[in-house]
C-alpha cells in the first residue's frame, strides 16, 4: 500500500517536468547589464534584466529599439523595493522572450514617458544573440 504514493508522486513529478519543458527554455537572468554587452540565449529562453530603478520618481526603464520578431517584451517591468521606506530605489525586472534565431541590438532608456523632448536619464545598448 505505502508504495502506491511512492509511485502517484513519481508520475506526477514526470507529467509537470514534461509541461515546464514543453512551455519554453531556461531563464537567463542579467543582473546590472553594461552597455555594449554581448547576451546569448536560446530559442524558448527567457531573458530578464535586472535595472536600478525607482518608478516612485516617475522614471521607469522602457525599450526604444529592437527586433520584436527576435526578442519580444513580455509585459511591465516588475519593480522590487531596496527597501520597505517610501520612494525607496530598488530593481526592475524586464522579461523578453528569445522567439527565432537572430541578433538583434536591443536600446532601453531610463526615462518619464511624459516628459517628451528631453533626454532620458540612463540609456542602455546590448546586443542579444538567439541561437
Amino acid at each position: 500500500m505505502a508504495k502506491l504514493p511512492v509511485i502517484s508522486l513519481i508520475l506526477i513529478s514526470s507529467v509537470l517536468l514534461a509541461a515546464c519543458s514543453a512551455a519554453g527554455g531556461a531563464e537567463r537572468r542579467v543582473n546590472a547589464p553594461s552597455d555594449g554587452q554581448v547576451i546569448e540565449v536560446g530559442v524558448g529562453d527567457e531573458l530578464v534584466l535586472e535595472l536600478a530603478g525607482n518608478p516612485t520618481t516617475g522614471y521607469n526603464w522602457y525599450v526604444t529599439d529592437g527586433d520584436g520578431s527576435i526578442l519580444q517584451v513580455q509585459g511591465e517591468p516588475e519593480f522590487t523595493a531596496d527597501s520597505s521606506a517610501i520612494g525607496s530605489g530598488g530593481v526592475l525586472a524586464l522579461s523578453f522572450k528569445a522567439l527565432a534565431v537572430g541578433e538583434t541590438t536591443l536600446s532601453l532608456a531610463y526615462q518619464r514617458a511624459w516628459e517628451v523632448g528631453i533626454p532620458p536619464l540612463e540609456t542602455l545598448t546590448l546586443q542579444v544573440v538567439v541561437k
